[in-house]
């Protein structure tokens, strides 16, 4: 009896003499895992948006990347809340009060400055990548590199802004990206090679970074959709307000589309009927000042428009201008517009009488912008109205499917 007591209390005794090995063992990997450094972050400086995007950094819109013109010139003081790197290196400064600020000069041209918050320029976000390219023996170009899903959602607020409907920014977002795409990535005339694929002018596609949080999974739920017409890829044109009627571009800029004939119709924009009306004055001899500049050779004043033809979309199509020094100019009444200021001559939707007591032309319109595809007010009536933005898409471009691209 008393040889059983004694294995059974050395059996307990083990059992106890284990578990408290094992508890202190446990105890000691815990704190040695606790008092283990952290291994450093690895800074991705290939895309540095990534910890942002959050869940939308693997779209396809998120990893293809995009160079935008920000701007030329001698000199560029950057600044960012966050540590500047130059080529992939920190940069020191000094100066406190000039912590995470940096002018680019000329010798920088060949580098890329990465933040990982965005970078500023005259107090405007702009990117977390920029890159410094030649332009001449005095000037460069300053480029931000950016993911397409930030291009895009800065295209939807600086084209629409957060007043309008999801479906029609949704819209808004195919129709840029087909844009975009059709244009090769490039702006660039007679084949010169620019450093950069786009700008920020209302020839292409104007954009700004104010709310891109917003705008960014509005524009993700279009992940790389584009248009498509007879499976390509075309010229996805938009305006501000059609002024009820939709045109072609055969009839604005002389512009047959081979490829996509079928897809802009003139027809009837029931949806922008609520026409946007305006109204400009012009005297005659600023007007002979604005062609002046514009390189026509005339003089004094204008004494005299005519229309010469107007069109089955109900736009004038041809204009003639005769000056007191018996010049005359005939032109378009697209370029017209360019001459005198497109925001000045919202569209070519228009008619004029002449004020004598003021020495002044009156023009009154409908409509803003050239007519030619998607309306935006259109679209944002849609949406209103309950319409997606798949439905919005192929009322204003005829003959087309969306398509990964």
């Amino acid at each position: 009896m008393s040889k059983f007591k004694f294995f059974f209390c050395l059996i307990l005794l083990l059992i106890v003499l284990q578990l408290s090995i094992s508890s202190c063992t446990t105890v000691y990997q815990f704190e040695r895992s606790l008092n283990k450094p952290s291994p450093p972050i690895k800074e991705d400086f290939n895309f540095p948006e990534r910890k942002e995007l959050g869940e939308f950094a693997d779209l396809i819109d998120a990893n293809i990347r995009i160079n935008l013109l920000v701007g030329f010139g001698t000199s560029f003081i950057i600044k960012s809340d966050t540590t500047i790197y130059k080529d992939n290196k920190p940069i020191e400064i000094s100066n406190e009060s000039q912590q995470n600020t940096y002018e680019i000069t000329y010798k920088d041209i060949g580098s890329t400055f990465i933040s990982f918050s965005f970078i500023s320029l005259n107090e405007k976000p702009v990117s977390k990548v920029l890159k410094v390219e030649k332009k001449d023996d005095t000037n460069f170009f300053l480029v931000a590199n950016i993911p397409l899903i930030y291009y895009l959602a800065a295209v939807l607020s600086a084209e629409m802004g957060k007043s309008f409907p999801e479906e029609a920014l949704k819209a808004q977002a195919v129709a840029s990206r087909t844009y975009l795409y059709a244009s090769g990535f490039s702006n660039n005339q007679n084949n010169i090679k620019k450093p950069y694929d786009v700008e920020s002018t209302v020839n292409f596609q104007v954009f700004n970074f104010n709310n891109t949080d917003y705008f960014i999974p509005i524009v993700a739920q279009t992940d790389n959709l584009v248009l498509k017409c007879n499976g390509q890829i075309f010229p996805a044109y938009f305006h501000s307000h059609s002024g009820g009627i939709l045109t072609t571009p055969q009839l604005v800029w002389g512009k047959n589309l081979l490829n996509v004939p079928d897809v802009y119709k003139v027809k009837e924009d029931m949806y922008s009927k609520d026409s946007y009306k305006w109204q400009a004055q012009i005297g005659r001899f600023f007007l002979k000042t604005l062609f002046q500049r514009a390189g026509f050779d005339v003089d004094g004043y204008c004494s005299n428009i005519e229309i010469l033809g107007i069109g089955e979309d109900k736009r004038i199509s041809k204009i003639r201008l005769t000056f007191s020094n018996s010049k005359t100019v005939e032109l378009s009444s697209d370029a017209f517009r360019k001459v005198v200021g497109t925001t000045v001559i919202k569209s070519t939707n228009f008619n004029f009488n002449y004020d004598s007591a003021n020495q002044n032309y009156i023009f009154a319109g409908v409509g803003y912008g050239h007519g030619i595809g998607l309306s935006q007010f259109g679209a944002k009536a849609m949406a209103e109205s309950g319409f997606t933005y798949d439905k919005i898409l192929s009322f204003y471009y005829n003959n087309t499917i969306i398509s990964q691209k």
